[in-house]
């Protein structure tokens, strides 16, 4: 059970969170990123939803961060800045990989191509969940002990991090070109020499891509210090490390248009941008500005159009529609028995939904066993309920004195939510669920 396997998860340190297979959280989590939930929490959000999905927060609080890449050419783009790293976790479009938790790093989006950074205020989800296609994340390695994050690493998110916080300057040494910022200096300098040139020359341009500048003053800045490194690149290398970060910032923007425009294909009716923010754990002044533009351009394709009198509020616009053909369908009707002859009073057509209401207590489970009971020998029947264990449903069905629990032949689910992912369509099918909130 998940709830057995959140568990596991938190003794090992991990704050855990239940988060749905859209990943949004069932609960108001920001509360978790300074202190771990208890153990009455995890049992209370299990099993209310048994079948939620396992998030872990990373940061701080479980000691964790992690490099979450989306595709296999986000992984090749990892592999050349760092060789030989090992994922702990294939997750359905790629891979996760977990270190140790360094002070100061929050999240980074796409600051590799197809590759996010989880680390203060982010969360990521760990196995047996699964995506809304259910396709499941799997171990490949163990998460109890985690690496260092590689210098490489460190040196570019931190860059990301800082570039807000002030101008960043270099000082040139000819011997081997320390380049350090003057604001909040943490005193580690990106060294221009043997051994280390090539990765601190992807990380200046890089760093200077993301900041804006120009791409022609971006060569003046990047060729001045290739040829003050120790030894110095040739003029073929520099213009392909410009051509790297260039080429990366185009992806990465690339691929946020295609996230945002994914996310509002597969939503329906009215959603904000604050949605697409949280979804896709956007949190810098310039991803959001960039969301802007995206749904702008959405906007003018007539994909979804602005509504409401909140700022930042759409909805999509239905473009299809499913033709009924009402001429070469069965007019005939089924046979379900109903409590009270309810059956006799209603004709039940093929795909028919019938919804019974009532307060709690008022016996809407006896009334759902009873049908269950009546039409299990005509049907294949599907139950599916978030109510009960199989203890407590063995004890219901024993208050029917003719009929013994293992004559009872029925599908029997623990499920509370997403129902449309596990009903069972086709002739005859029975679905009975009980309960379902509105």
């Amino acid at each position: 059970m998940n709830k057995d396997i959140a568990h596991e998860y938190h003794k090992k340190g991990f704050a855990v969170i239940p988060v749905k297979r859209n990943k949004r959280p069932y609960i108001s989590w920001q509360d978790y990123q300074s202190r771990m939930p208890t153990e009455k929490e995890i049992d209370y959000w299990w099993d209310r939803w048994p079948s939620a999905n396992i998030a872990v927060i990373t940061g701080k609080i479980s000691n964790l961060c992690t490099v979450d890449v989306d595709s296999e050419e986000g992984l090749k783009a990892l592999n050349e800045l760092c060789p030989d790293l090992e994922p702990n976790v294939k997750s359905p479009s790629g891979y996760h990989f977990h270190f140790a938790y360094e002070e100061g790093l929050g999240n980074a989006i796409r600051f590799i191509h197809d590759c996010d950074f989880k680390g203060d205020g982010g969360y990521v989800l760990v196995p047996p969940s699964m995506n809304m296609r259910r396709e499941k994340y799997e171990n490949m390695k163990k998460v109890d002990r985690c690496a260092q994050l590689p210098g490489a690493l460190k040196a570019l998110l931190s860059s990301n991090a800082n570039k807000n916080k002030g101008s960043t300057h270099y000082l040139i040494n000819n011997s081997n070109c320390n380049a350090r910022t003057s604001d909040n200096d943490t005193g580690d300098a990106l060294l221009f020499s043997k051994g280390t040139r090539d990765e601190a020359l992807f990380h200046l341009a890089n760093h200077l891509v993301k900041s804006g500048m120009p791409a022609a003053n971006i060569r003046k800045y990047v060729h001045f210090f290739a040829q003050n490194c120790s030894p110095p690149f040739t003029q073929k290398e520099t213009e392909e490390k410009i051509q790297s970060a260039l080429k990366r910032k185009n992806n990465r923007e690339k691929s946020l248009a295609q996230d945002v425009r994914e996310w509002v294909l597969s939503t329906n009716g009215y959603f904000l941008s604050t949605d697409i923010y949280s979804v896709l754990q956007l949190s810098t002044i310039k991803e959001k500005k960039n969301v802007s533009i995206i749904l702008k351009r959405l906007v003018n394709e007539n994909i979804i159009e602005r509504t409401g009198k909140r700022n930042g509020q759409f909805r999509k616009i239905e473009t299809e529609i499913e033709k009924i053909d009402f001429k070469n369908v069965d007019t005939g009707s089924v046979d379900i028995w109903l409590p009270f002859r309810l059956n006799e009073m209603v004709e039940i057509s093929p795909g028919n939904i019938i919804v019974f209401a009532g307060a709690p207590n008022a016996g809407k489970t006896a009334f759902m066993l009873n049908i269950i009971r009546e039409n299990m020998r005509d049907w294949d029947v599907h139950y599916f309920n978030s109510e009960m264990g199989g203890s407590e449903l063995n004890k219901r069905i024993m208050k029917f004195n003719d009929i013994s629990p293992d004559m009872w032949d029925m599908n029997v689910y623990g499920y509370s939510d997403d129902y449309a992912d596990h009903i069972k369509p086709g002739k005859n099918n029975l679905n009975i669920i009980d309960y379902m909130e509105l």
